[in-house]
């Protein structure tokens, strides 16, 4: 056995194509992604409860629930830790 390996030309354009395309896949999944997170439905009760309990500021008690998905509980456990 040996270990013949057949060169061929690479065709620069259809590579250059392909890595846009999976690069702009990777960008638009990142755009999704940021915007579901502002897309989550967040209770302001739920915000006074955690700001209430942990004596935190509103602004990091509703990340935390963003994060969390809107689950309260959740977002407690990741406060808390």
């Amino acid at each position: 056995m040996t270990d013949y390996v057949e060169e061929r030309e690479l065709d620069v354009s259809a590579a250059t194509d392909k890595m846009r395309a999976v690069l702009g896949s990777a960008a638009a999944a990142r755009k999704a992604s940021a915007r579901g997170d502002s897309a989550v439905k967040i209770q302001t009760a739920d915000v006074q409860a955690i700001v209430n309990e942990l004596e935190i500021d509103a602004k990091e008690a509703e990340k935390a629930l963003r994060d969390a998905r809107g689950d309260v509980v959740k977002a407690l456990c990741a406060l808390v830790r």
